[in-house]
């Protein structure tokens, strides 16, 4: 034999034999665990998800069953990707720690087994809510903590937001940020990381509203083309949906026609509706039979979706009666058909967005009563037909911007001092079982629940 051939046979050997002592060795460590979630540094949210990353794609069905959660947790898994997710059915309890655990035996595609058992222990937080501070202060996103009362800033944007929106989750922050071109960019803030991200390079467009999906994988939001000369209008807006897990970023129409704004997820994912400028109208758009259901609406607001994802309650002007005043509407956008809710013989005038319980359905109405000096008060109206109930009852303050939180037993709102000149807004939280209301941040607006 040549020695050449020698060389070539003995290195041949080798790699034979490094291969051999890698598998061996992939054998007897098994599939190892990326990461865990949430991270040590991080208390979950209330109505968090657990997670779990592998280092290589795993069998389906082999994982599921040996991830458990104690104190014991009923709930739902599904993958992304790598990571194995666990959605419990219930909110956790606020100030516990909880134990996840993956057991050994879960199997990769390739047919290598996770050998080792894993755990990891995480506390559960109380509920914040994330505002931005204004106006009489650069423009920057802070949370606070509701019962401590413990507040602090997480973007550093020089004054350049301009508004947010919170996962369902309550540990994402999505908001429009202006850039160097004076467009907008959409970013992402997630607790426990370094820093924010640009999610979104809108470039010279106007990106805003941004609008997370019940299940936080996709985000539906406004833009507005840049115009083609300095000193032109920017286009209307049209509403996009970006994936969050695959990056593909497409218009809800492709009509180029079909306008839009103020985009809102129905509680099933299966619906997104948007306000319509171009008709004045709401469009509520099936994702999965590619077709809508659009109704008028003179407001220039989308309106909100009751729990059942079938019906969306709205506010739009009454052009027949006298003095056109506000009414409440209830729209069926699978019967396809919109009833009033109000009529002209109520001693009040509706001055606001309706917002619908998330539990229960009541509904949550900025009213006018009779005798009051001009400004919105908060009633509820119950599902059931029952007679409204003051939720606010503050003479020379009007309340609007209304949030519930998903208990539905607790809601902020903003409020604002009638007869205070250059009055700013506060954010105040009304408990619906105590019937406390108070203060937590003064000169701040856009309150959303962190829960």
């Amino acid at each position: 034999m040549r020695r050449i051939d020698i060389i070539i046979a003995t290195i041949a050997l080798l790699l034979l034999a490094g291969l051999g002592f890698t598998l061996f060795r992939g054998d007897q460590v098994g599939v190892s665990v990326v990461r865990t979630y949430p991270s040590d540094t991080v208390a979950l949210s209330q109505y968090g998800r657990i997670g779990i990353t592998f280092e290589e794609p795993m069998q389906a069905s082999t994982a599921p069953n040996l991830l458990t959660v104690s104190p014991a947790v009923a709930g739902e898994t599904h993958w992304e990707g790598d990571t194995l997710w666990f959605t419990p059915d219930a909110p956790l309890d606020p100030d516990t720690t909880y134990t996840a655990t993956l057991a050994a035996g879960a199997i990769a595609a390739s047919g290598r087994e996770v050998l080792q058992e894993t755990n990891w222990s995480f506390p559960v937080r109380g509920s914040y809510i994330a505002y931005v501070n204004e106006p009489n202060a650069q423009r920057e996103i802070w949370i606070m903590r509701i019962d401590s009362g413990e507040a602090r800033q997480v973007t550093f944007s020089d004054g350049q937001i301009f508004d947010l929106d919170v996962a369902a989750d309550g540990t994402r922050l999505a908001y429009s940020q202006q850039n160097a071109t004076i467009g907008f960019d959409l970013w992402l803030w997630v607790e426990g990381a370094t820093a924010a991200s640009v999610l979104l390079d809108c470039g010279l467009d106007r990106c805003s509203e941004p609008t997370f999906s019940p299940d936080g994988t996709k985000l539906a939001y406004s833009r507005e083309n840049a115009p083609p000369q300095v000193g032109q209008s920017f286009a209307p807006p049209r509403v996009w949906v970006l994936d969050l897990t695959t990056g593909e970023n497409v218009p809800l129409y492709a009509d180029k026609q079909i306008l839009g704004f103020s985009p809102r997820w129905s509680p099933d994912q299966a619906w997104l509706a948007i306000f319509d400028s171009n008709g004045n109208q709401i469009r509520a758009y099936h994702f999965e039979s590619d077709t809508d259901f659009a109704f008028q609406s003179f407001l220039g607001t989308t309106g909100y979706w009751l729990p059942n994802s079938q019906h969306m309650i709205f506010n739009s002007i009454d052009l027949d009666a006298e003095g056109q005043p506000q009414r409440v509407y209830l729209a069926d956008v699978v019967g396809k058909s919109v009833t009033a809710l109000t009529d002209s013989e109520d001693a009040y005038k509706i001055s606001s967005t309706t917002v619908p319980s998330p539990v229960t359905g009541d509904l949550l109405v900025s009213v006018r009563p009779a005798g009051y000096m001009p400004g919105s008060q908060l009633w509820l109206f119950p599902a059931d037909g029952g007679l409204p109930q003051a939720v606010t009852d503050a003479d020379g303050f009007t309340y609007n911007n209304a949030r519930w939180h998903p208990n539905g037993r607790q809601i902020i709102a903003q409020e604002i001092a009638l007869q205070e000149a250059y009055a700013t807004p506060n954010i105040v939280l009304i408990d619906l079982d105590t019937g406390e209301q108070r203060t937590l941040v003064q000169d701040a607006g856009q309150g959303h629940w962190m829960p």
